[in-house]
């Protein structure tokens, strides 16, 4: 885009009142591109024919920020499900890695997959405070349900191993 400096005559008839205005640059920087990768792509793919419906969902555009989080719990019983304060944070643990949901107020704000050597994140609709105390509540939530185990079973199970705190 090309704006072109009037001179004093011509500025008066626009309205200008700044005829010395100097113009704007022709072009614009362009925008921090996030490379392609063509590991995250085909790993979108398998997600896309999965077994995994909220994998399956996600990867195909129809599970979004936003959208509440009731209705998957209902579907989706192999899914751990850890309710803390305000948030409610769904998980599946495949054994090397995990797809988690997290909710605040009742409505979807992260979706992240990840095994051993990826960590995909679809969407992430919160703040580092929020982040913070997503992880907050998922640790004391976890801290309560090893308690709970723990006396059900008069303690014949071993203390819960600390959860190490992802980057977000």
């Amino acid at each position: 885009m090309r704006i072109t400096v009037l001179c004093g005559a011509c500025a008066a008839l626009v309205g200008c009142v700044n005829s010395d205005a100097l113009a704007a640059p022709e072009l614009a920087p362009m925008p921090h591109a996030i490379p392609d990768n063509p590991r995250w792509r085909a790993r979108q793919e398998s997600f896309r024919n999965g077994k995994d419906l909220v994998l399956r969902g996600l990867a195909r555009g129809e599970i979004k920020a936003g959208d509440p989080i009731e209705p998957l719990i209902k579907l989706h019983a192999d899914y751990t499900v850890l309710k803390h304060g305000e948030f409610v944070i769904l998980t599946l643990d495949n054994g090397y890695g995990d797809t988690r949901l997290v909710a605040k107020g009742g409505k979807l704000v992260l979706a992240r997959t990840s095994s051993c050597i990826y960590r995909d994140e679809f969407f992430r609709d919160m703040t580092g405070k929020e982040w913070e105390d997503s992880f907050n509540a998922y640790n004391a939530a976890l801290q309560e349900q090893n308690a709970r185990r723990a006396a059900a079973m008069d303690g014949t199970i071993p203390p819960p191993r600390e959860v190490t705190k992802p980057v977000p």
